[in-house]
C-alpha cells in the first residue's frame, strides 16, 4: 500500500478491515491547520486529532466555563472596580496592587498579539470568507479600543487592580485570542445573509454606545478629588447623560450589543458561546453595580433606572 506524504493542512489516516478475506482501505482526510506551526502542540494538549475535534472539545469547555462563571457571579461579583473593596487585605503577593492603566492595557494585549501571530504562522485558509474577515475585524477593533485607546484615558485616580486579577485576565484573553482567531482564520465558514449586515450595524451602534459612555465615566472620575486606592467607593458619583438616564451600566449595554453583533456576523458556535458568556458576566456585573449605586446614594439615585436594559432589567 502506498502512503501519500503528510501535509500540514490535510493529514491522511489509513485504516483497514478484513471482510471475507478482502482488505478494505479507508482514507480519511482530517484538517489539522496548526501542524508545522508553533501552535501544533495544541492538538496534543487538547487530545484532539483534528481542528473539528479540537473545537468540539473547546465548545464543551466553553459551555462549562460559561455556566461556572454564571454561578460564581450570582454568588458574588468578580473583585475589581466597584467590588475591589471586598478583596482580602491579607498580605499576599497575589494581592499586590497594579494601576488600572497597566492592567487594562497589558491584560488585554493578548487579544491583539495572538490573532496577529496566527495570521503570520497559520494557513489562514478561511480568511477570504467575508463573514470571517468581518468578524475578526470586529473582535480586533473592540480589543484595540480596550487595549490601546481606553487605557490612555483612564484616570490615575481609578481603582487599582490586584496581581491575581491581572494574571487571570492574561490567561483568559490569551485563550480567547487563540480560540476566536483560529476558528475564523482556519476552520469556520459562513454565508453572507441579511443577518450579517444587521450584525455589522449592531456592532457599530454598540461600539459607539460603549465608547461614548466609557468616556462619560472617565470624565466623571477625572473630576474626583480622591486619589485612587483599593477601597475607593468615595470616588464614585452618579453617572448622567446619554443612556445613563435609563440604566446604571450603559457602557455594558453597548458591549453586549457588540458581542451579539459579532455572533450575528460570524454565525459560529464559539462566537455564540462568547456572546452568552458576555451576557451572563456583564448582566451579573451590572446587577451588582446597580445595587452599589442605590446603596451608596440612596434616595438621590433615580428610581426609574434599570441595571443594563432600559425599562426591562
Amino acid at each position: 500500500m502506498s502512503v501519500e506524504p503528510v501535509e500540514a493542512v490535510n493529514r491522511q489516516f489509513y485504516t483497514y478491515n478484513i471482510i471475507n478475506g478482502i482488505e478494505i482501505h479507508l482514507t480519511i482526510k482530517v484538517m489539522r491547520s496548526l501542524d508545522s506551526t508553533i501552535f501544533s502542540c495544541v492538538y496534543d494538549v487538547a487530545w484532539s486529532n483534528s481542528d473539528q475535534d479540537l473545537f468540539d472539545k473547546i465548545s464543551v469547555a466553553m459551555t462549562v466555563f460559561v455556566m461556572g462563571s454564571l454561578v460564581l457571579n450570582l454568588v458574588g461579583p468578580v473583585r475589581y472596580g466597584k467590588s475591589a473593596s471586598f478583596i482580602s487585605t491579607h498580605p499576599n503577593y497575589l494581592n499586590y496592587n497594579l494601576t488600572s492603566k497597566f492592567v487594562w492595557r497589558y491584560g488585554f494585549i493578548a487579544t491583539i498579539l495572538v490573532p496577529l501571530l496566527m495570521v503570520f504562522v497559520t494557513p489562514c485558509s478561511k480568511i477570504g470568507n467575508f463573514c470571517n474577515a468581518a468578524g475578526l475585524t470586529i473582535d480586533c477593533l473592540h480589543y484595540f479600543n480596550r487595549t490601546i485607546i481606553y487605557p490612555s484615558k483612564i484616570s490615575p485616580k481609578a481603582t487599582p487592580q490586584t496581581l491575581w486579577f491581572f494574571l487571570l485576565m492574561v490567561l483568559i484573553t490569551t485563550l480567547h485570542g487563540f480560540i476566536q482567531s483560529h476558528h475564523l482564520l482556519n476552520v469556520h465558514t459562513s454565508s453572507v445573509t441579511s443577518l450579517t449586515y444587521l450584525g455589522i450595524l449592531l456592532y457599530i451602534v454598540g461600539a459607539s454606545i460603549n465608547s461614548y459612555h466609557d468616556n462619560l465615566l472617565i470624565n466623571l472620575r477625572n473630576t474626583s478629588t480622591t486619589a485612587g486606592r483599593l477601597d475607593s467607593s468615595s470616588n464614585y458619583k452618579i453617572p448622567t447623560g446619554g443612556i445613563f438616564e435609563y440604566v446604571s451600566c450603559a457602557n455594558y449595554l453597548g458591549e453586549l450589543m457588540e458581542w451579539w453583533g459579532y455572533f450575528m456576523v460570524t454565525k459560529g458556535y464559539p462566537q455564540f458561546l462568547f456572546a452568552i458568556f458576555a451576557t451572563a458576566f456583564l448582566g451579573c456585573r451590572s446587577r451588582f453595580a446597580h445595587k452599589f449605586y442605590k446603596d451608596k446614594f440612596g434616595g438621590e439615585y433615580p428610581d426609574h433606572r434599570k441595571a443594563i436594559i432600559p425599562f426591562i432589567y
